[in-house]
């Protein structure tokens, strides 16, 4: 380190100089300007002053410790925001599958009930072939009508032929008479060949009522009546002889 040799030549050259005759001058005492004041300092690796920044008050050469930098801190990390929990969906129960039941037996024709005029009557049942009865009167018949009871009761398709677009066709004439036939039974009449009168009598009003008017069923009983001559039903009916 130079300038501490420096210092220390002058040093030993005042004690050198301070042995001479009193008449000498005294050297002028040297002040290192970092020293000053009685403040210390800090030197670098050479001894060379650095700064008097921080240092120690006391006086004195002193070696700065090292900086010691903060260690940066990581930056924290945008959290995700949770997401929101869906909402559940409310579940349909399964519709139950339905248990078939038995098939109709058949259907109601309140018009028909309408048609007849007949105080008696309150019902016309149209009844499917499957639950068509049993007996054996009335397992080879097209209609019936109970004694004491309300209800005519024909076969479906017998039913099916009494409408407005079957008008001039066989099935509409027999339909027609079947209704009608019915009905005369329903007055009170037990022979089958009065019934078979009463109808083709009562078949141009029953259309009428039904809004076809009347010739369309006074044709439809001469229709049948001419259908059925070469091979009339046997009595006691007399559809076809009349």
């Amino acid at each position: 380190m130079p300038r501490w040799s420096l210092v220390l030549a002058l040093a030993v050259v005042a004690a050198f100089s301070g042995a001479g005759p009193a008449t000498t001058a005294p050297p002028e005492q040297l002040l290192i300007p970092y020293l000053s004041g009685g403040a210390g300092v800090y030197v670098d690796e050479d001894g060379r002053p650095v700064t008097s920044e921080g240092a120690p008050r006391s006086p004195g050469i002193h070696v700065r410790p090292p900086l010691t930098r903060p260690e940066p801190q990581p930056t924290p990390q945008p959290q995700p925001e949770p997401a929101p929990t869906p909402t559940p969906t409310p579940t349909t129960p399964p519709t139950p599958i339905p248990i078939p039941g038995p098939p109709p037996a058949g259907y109601e024709r309140p018009e028909l009930v309408a048609a007849v005029a007949v105080a008696a009557v309150t019902s016309v049942f149209c009844r499917t072939d499957a639950a068509w009865p049993t007996d054996p009167v009335l397992v080879n018949a097209t209609g019936y009508w109970m004694w004491g009871g309300s209800v005519i009761t024909m076969r479906t398709w017998r039913c099916d032929g009494i409408a407005q677009e079957k008008i001039g066709t066989e099935a509409f004439a027999r339909g027609l008479f079947v209704l009608a036939h019915e009905a005369g039974h329903a007055t009170g009449l037990g022979d089958e060949c009065d019934a078979d009168k009463y109808a083709l009598a009562q078949m141009g009003s029953i259309s009428a009522r039904l809004g076809w008017g009347y010739a369309v069923g006074e044709d439809a009983g001469r229709f049948l009546n001419n259908l059925l001559k070469p091979n009339p039903p046997p009595a006691p009916y007399c559809i076809g002889r009349l």
